[in-house]
């Protein structure tokens, strides 16, 4: 009986032990996220767009914010992922800074040592901005940075966003067709 209550003992021990060092590595695993800058609705960290491209961005942001009673549009420019996936970055990220009112919210973050980009949508949006429309609109950011640079292709990537979540989504060009959204 002793012996069994040994081996129950050690039994615990190991499985909490083992427990303890998932937990570490959890956290671990988790990227570091930077606070927003004053701005919030423009943060270029990488430091690769104009200072108009951000008061542009900023200004929309700002009476986004205002026309939809809290839905925040956020872009946000990093110089590296640091071992995380663009999914996991961006989902904390989203997270931390509690993008948009109930929810409302909507992340572009580029990641350029990646050569990454993603748009994340907050639940409150998630029937509005759909994963198939934010990936044309990543499509149409790759042509537009090839074409015409990468502070007309975020301005432009961040207009359309902030027309769809505005309800004025019949205005946006998709990259396959260039017909309007229907």
């Amino acid at each position: 009986m002793k012996r069994l209550r040994l081996s129950a003992a050690f039994l615990i021990i190991l499985l909490l032990t083992a427990m303890s060092f998932g937990a570490v590595g959890v956290q671990a695993a988790e990227p570091e996220i930077p606070d927003p800058t004053k701005e919030f609705y423009f943060n270029d960290f990488a430091g690769v767009l104009d200072p108009d491209t951000g008061s542009d961005i900023t200004r929309l942001g700002e009476s986004t914010y205002k026309a939809t009673d809290g839905g925040q549009v956020v872009f946000v420019s990093i110089d590296t992922l640091n071992e995380s996936t663009i999914e996991e970055y961006a989902n904390a990220l989203f997270n931390k800074w509690k993008i948009g009112t109930d929810d409302r919210g909507v992340l572009f973050i580029l990641s350029m040592q990646e050569r990454e980009s993603r748009i994340e949508v907050g639940y409150g949006y998630e029937g509005v901005l759909t994963d198939i429309e934010s990936n044309k609109l990543l499509i149409k950011f790759s042509e537009l940075y090839g074409e015409e640079g990468i502070d007309e292709a975020v301005r432009t990537i961040y207009s359309d966003i902030v027309n769809i979540v505005s309800g004025n989504e019949d205005i946006v060009q998709y990259p396959e067709t260039g017909e309007e959204r229907r």
